[in-house]
């Protein structure tokens, strides 16, 4: 069974969390027979400044309220700073006239969507890409990227990516070099991405839209100081686009800075109360600050918007793992699977809960189903081997923890699972050299000294397993199957009074251990303490 040194930080899928995020910004200029926005006001939101922009719209609406290209620049404007519902409104009031107009159906599905509205939002993305189907351009192909994500059909947004990357190789206009580079980061090569939207930020510094899917790029590529330094200067010429909150509370996060990142996740859900990122975010924030019932509340508001979210899902269910709440983390995982079949980290997750509950065969398959995706997943080796060994088949076991460590020999857990197998099968030496090898790798982890310790005492190394299991209790005193091992190795080297104060100590916090009261017998035996060994016996008689 997985211990909790899982890795504690899902990736998102293809796209990203953050750049899923912003994806409510993409579709514009996106239609199929009519008019685009103008190129004023499509460059203005791309590339320029936004208050100017809205100035612009506001012109053109004062004079026709009706216009569609005012109307549906400033329905994008209102959605980036949070105004949700005024950009709703702007899009029926195009949609009212026009509902076979692709551009205003796409941008309402995405808006529907982040809000929740899934199903409204699904049925205006799924008649968008009915009415975009013979489109080639690369702003349609990319909304089209934008759109297939969100109904989930990972494998046609990749491949639409593909086709933008490779077809704008020599592009030099800002707008085909604005679509490569967020299709680049889309297929998370977000290095590349930087340097294709850094030569566009050095001719536009003023752009909130570019400047924050550069920060992100920085941020994904693990150039965190870049990203804060550029969300910094974006919060200052638009200090409530909520995705650049998002963005740098993202960065915070990676460098560790939890309550740094808390503060703008928080600035991010006062200016859109439906952010569901910053919800999923914040949770895991609280979560690695141990404030546990404040990280389950953010995710149940995630979920609470987005039921199908599978990324809050598998954050809330490694959550109710942690907590021991191993069947409600069973019940999300399960979910998961139901949503998305191919997520591996779904069946990972779902086979190390399952093995808590002991529930070994059900861990079993799970845990093969994430191989059959991932064969090279080494914590589902280890979660399989943990089941293998449960229900009896150490081979099968051996295979598959030799597997995990010649993927990865830098692995503790596989060469301290491993260990504890051979211990069973009583090849002590071997397991010794296994836990000697986990030890090195985590010096500070005391179940590696504990296990060594007890596999000490069973190779009669009793000196060296109360070095051992001293070390364990050092790192961690709660535990007490240290004192136990010691105990035994303190009683076979005749040190009587040592041995009776481990062996009293673990019956005091568990009476009812019978490898404690066996061994406590025989001190007091050779103490010639015979009515408490007789008790102890008696005790021991009862349970068995």
């Amino acid at each position: 069974m997985q211990k909790l040194r899982l890795e504690l930080k899902y990736v998102s899928r293809k796209i990203g969390w953050l750049f899923a995020a912003l994806l409510i910004v993409a579709i514009s200029g996106c239609s199929a027979g009519k008019p685009p926005l103008s190129e004023t006001l499509n460059h203005g939101i791309n590339f320029g400044d936004w208050k100017q922009t809205e100035a612009l719209c506001n012109q053109i609406l004062e004079k026709n309220p009706d216009d569609a290209d005012g109307l549906l620049a400033r329905a994008r404007l209102k959605s980036m700073v949070g105004k949700n519902s005024e950009a709703l409104s702007d899009l029926n009031k195009v949609l009212a006239r026009m509902p076979q107009f692709a551009q205003p159906l796409g941008n309402r599905g995405i808006l529907l969507s982040n809000i929740g509205k899934t199903q409204a939002g699904e049925a205006d993305l799924k008649q968008y890409l009915a009415l975009t189907s013979s489109a080639r351009d690369v702003y349609t192909r990319y909304c089209r990227s934008v759109t297939f994500d969100y109904l989930k059909n990972y494998d046609s947004a990749e491949k639409e990516c593909k086709s933008i990357v490779n077809s704008t190789k020599s592009a030099t206009e800002p707008a085909a070099l604005f679509d490569r580079g967020r299709a680049q980061a889309r297929l998370g090569n977000n290095r590349e991405a930087a340097a294709t939207l850094e030569s566009l930020a050095l001719k536009h510094p003023s752009a909130p839209l570019l400047g924050t899917t550069l920060a992100y790029c920085y941020a994904e590529s693990g150039q965190l100081d870049l990203a804060i330094k550029q969300c910094a200067a974006i919060a200052k010429l638009e200090p409530d686009f909520v995705n650049n909150e998002g963005v740098w509370g993202w960065a915070l996060e990676k460098k560790g800075k939890y309550d740094e990142a808390i503060r703008h996740y928080d600035k991010a859900l006062k200016i859109d109360e439906k952010y569901t990122y910053a919800f999923r975010r914040r949770g895991y924030c609280n979560y690695s600050l141990k404030k546990n019932d404040a990280a389950l509340n953010d995710y149940n508001k995630a979920l609470a918007i987005h039921s199908d979210n599978t990324a809050a899902l598998l954050d809330r269910a490694l959550l109710y793992h942690d907590i021991d709440k191993h069947k409600e983390a069973i019940d999300d995982c399960k979910r998961v699977t139901i949503l998305d079949p191919k997520e591996v980290r779904a069946w990972r997750q779902l086979g190390d809960s399952l093995a808590h509950l002991k529930q070994w065969k059900e861990s079993y398959a799970a845990s093969s189903k994430a191989l059959v995706l991932s064969p090279k997943n080494t914590t589902a080796l280890c979660n399989r081997a943990w089941a293998s060994r449960e229900m009896g088949d150490y081979k099968k076991a051996q295979d598959d923890l030799g597997a995990a460590i010649a993927i990865d020999s830098k692995l503790e857990y596989p060469y301290y699972s491993r260990g504890l197998l051979l211990r069973d099968e009583k090849q002590y030496a071997k397991s010794i050299a296994d836990f000697s090898q986990a030890i090195k790798i985590d010096p500070t982890n005391a179940f590696n000294y504990c296990a060594r310790g007890c596999s000490e005492v069973r190779n009669g190394n009793y000196k060296e397993a109360i070095a051992d299991c001293t070390k364990s209790i050092e790192l961690n005193s709660n535990r007490l199957h240290p004192y136990l091992s010691r105990g035994e190795a303190y009683s076979a080297l005749g040190q009587n009074t040592l041995a009776l104060r481990d062996l009293t100590h673990v019956l005091d916090h568990h009476p009812v251990n019978t490898e404690a009261l066996a061994e406590r017998a025989k001190v007091y035996q050779k103490l010639h303490k015979t009515k408490l060994a007789a008790d102890d016996l008696a005790q021991l008689k009862s349970l068995k």
